[in-house]
C-alpha cells in the first residue's frame, strides 16, 4: 500500500510534481500557434481577425496573476494550482468546439486566467 503522505512530503516528489507542472505549462502555451488554422476554419474567421486571441489570452494571463495573488493570501497553494490546471484542461477541450469568434475569445480569456493561476502558484510554491 502506498503512503501518500510520505510521497507528498518528500522534497523529491514535490520537485518532480513542479517540473511536470512547468513542462505542461510550456506545452499548453505552445498550442496557440499551430491551432490558428483550425480556429480559423471552425469560426469562419480570417487569420488577421484571430490575432485578437493573443491579446485576449494576455489580458486573461494578467487577470490570472492578479486573481492568484489575491488567492495566495486566502487559500492553500496546491488547490489553487490544481484548479488552474483543471481549468486549462477544460478550456482546451472547449476550444475545440468554439464555433464563433466571440466564443473563442471568451474561452481564450478563461484559458489565460487558468494558465497563470497554475503558473504563478507553481512558481510561488517551488520557492517554499
Amino acid at each position: 500500500m502506498t503512503d501518500y503522505n510520505a510521497i507528498r512530503n518528500s522534497p523529491t516528489a514535490r520537485t518532480v510534481m513542479y517540473c511536470v507542472a512547468f513542462m505542461t505549462s510550456g506545452l499548453y502555451a505552445a498550442t496557440l500557434g499551430p491551432a490558428l488554422s483550425t480556429f480559423a476554419a471552425h469560426t469562419s474567421s480570417t487569420l488577421s481577425a484571430l490575432s485578437a486571441i493573443f491579446v485576449t489570452n494576455s489580458i486573461g494571463r494578467m487577470a490570472g496573476s492578479l486573481l492568484c495573488g489575491w488567492l495566495l493570501d486566502r487559500m492553500r497553494g496546491h488547490p489553487v494550482m490544481i484548479g488552474g490546471l483543471v481549468g486549462v484542461g477544460l478550456t482546451l477541450t472547449a476550444l475545440a468546439s468554439a464555433s464563433s469568434l466571440g466564443a473563442l475569445l471568451l474561452l481564450m480569456l478563461v484559458f489565460g486566467i487558468a494558465q497563470n493561476m497554475a503558473d504563478v502558484r507553481a512558481n510561488t510554491l517551488i520557492a517554499c
